[in-house]
């Protein structure tokens, strides 16, 4: 998936903080954490304020969050 060709509500999209295993052969949307190259653990520290609780274990991050982050926009 091309990250350049996102509608706007693509963006808004909430991307897992990381990837199940289960899903890694799946064709979806990276994880915030392929997306910004940074770790989990470093998301948490720094971008704590973006992040969103999906269910108890998971947290995620909107996908145009995660593209400022990695353009240093953040």
């Amino acid at each position: 998936m091309d990250l350049g060709d996102l509608s706007p509500v693509q963006l808004h999209c909430v991307v897992p903080l990381r990837r199940p295993k289960r899903q890694l052969k799946r064709e979806q949307f990276p994880s915030a954490e392929e997306i910004t190259n940074l770790s989990r653990d470093v998301l948490k520290r720094r971008y704590a304020k973006y992040i969103r609780k999906l269910s108890e274990r998971c947290g995620g991050m909107q996908l145009g969050i995660c593209l400022q982050i990695a353009a240093g926009e953040l």
